[in-house]
């Protein structure tokens, strides 16, 4: 029960690793609150949180919107009375983003509005409750993206190498609060969407697997559990890193093949 009375905001909450990262926390004691863009889902991990005797709350809306990331967290104050931690997993990404050449701008503008602007709105907000009281923990997600290149994503890999770079100055920034911020850094993640597109090409599955010295993709649940370290005690003296989970892919190498 690492996270017994402790209170977690986990955004993009409604499903793959965000839903998992809010299960994971929630069977260790943490009360949620649950932000997805789509309210259903959000509701249904909601649901899911208090099956395992934990508080939630469900807390629509996009978090590249200023205003309701404000009203969110001054909610999450108020029901809760704080949050110890934060985990920005929302993301938006485009899997035919293509390359640069062809990439419109509006693509470019909603990756980096939701992807990294989103987690310095998230992390500003909340991260001035933790100044208050001299705590807390904050995760981003990163991706391999954010240390290598990642060919036909351009904009996800300079968004996720942003996300990096957000993590090491807010750490270095707020390390005088007692507060710890890290990135976990997932490789190939075997998310429902994920699960589909495989589905539908287990050759291409079979040719990503191969290139994993584990052997397989990760699960949600690989990641969680890191998300729950990085977010635990166990982790109070680890700041500012970037901790990679992906089945050994990038000590072998980036695990892609250059564009065609």
């Amino acid at each position: 029960m690492r996270f017994e009375n402790k209170v977690a905001m986990v955004t993009g909450a409604g499903a793959g690793i965000g839903r998992e990262v809010s299960l994971t926390l929630a069977r260790e004691g943490a009360d949620i609150v649950v932000n997805d863009i789509d309210p259903a889902a959000a509701e249904r991990t909601c649901e899911e949180v208090r099956a395992l005797g934990r508080r939630a709350q469900a807390a629509q809306g996009d978090v590249s919107d200023y205003e309701r990331v404000r009203s969110i967290v001054d909610e999450a104050v108020k029901v809760f009375g704080r949050v110890d931690i934060l985990v920005n997993n929302a993301g938006y990404v485009d899997i035919d983003e293509g390359h640069p050449e062809d990439l419109r701008l509006e693509e470019w503008n909603r990756l980096v509005a939701v992807s990294l602007t989103g987690v310095f709105i998230c992390s500003q907000l909340v991260g001035r409750e933790m100044i208050k009281r001299k705590s807390g923990k904050i995760v981003n997600l990163a991706s391999t993206a954010g240390l290598v290149g990642l060919p036909s994503a351009t904009a996800y890999t300079a968004v996720k190498h942003g996300v990096v770079g957000l993590t090491k100055a807010l750490a270095i920034e707020w390390g005088r609060f007692g507060i710890n911020v890290n990135a976990a850094a997932p490789g190939s993640t075997l998310t429902a969407r994920a699960e589909k597109y495989f589905k539908d090409d287990p050759a291409a599955y079979a040719d990503r697997a191969a290139r994993v010295p584990l052997g397989r993709l990760a699960y949600p649940s690989d990641q969680a559990k890191l998300i729950a370290f990085l977010a635990s005690a166990d982790a109070d003296y680890i700041t500012g890193q970037v901790v990679v989970a992906d089945g050994g892919t990038y000590a072998l190498y980036a695990g892609f093949a250059p564009p065609k």
